[in-house]
């Protein structure tokens, strides 16, 4: 994995927001999100569940708004995820 070089420049976050990127195996802790970790990644944001396209959309497109306000990405996840909670209720 360290031949990818995703450390020179460091790449800063990696979103692998497809279903069940960070499952694991004996091989792979944390699935595709921890090799990419492994690798160099600073940040990967990665999921354990199946999730539907429509809902992988809105939520990428309010963390990413959100990461634009904000310097600090968990705050910006945190935040992108309130924001799909609240709109369950609908």
């Amino acid at each position: 994995m360290r031949q990818l070089d995703w450390d020179n420049p460091a790449v800063e976050l990696l979103v692998l927001s497809a279903c069940r990127t960070a499952i694991g195996s004996k091989e792979a802790e944390l699935g595709f999100t921890g090799l990419a970790v492994a690798s160099g990644v600073k940040t990967a944001l990665g999921s354990i569940w199946q999730v539907d396209d429509a809902g992988t959309l809105a939520l990428m497109s309010e963390f990413y708004t959100h990461l634009g306000e904000t310097a600090i990405k968990a705050e910006a996840l945190r935040q992108a995820i309130s924001h799909a909670a609240g709109r369950c209720g609908d």
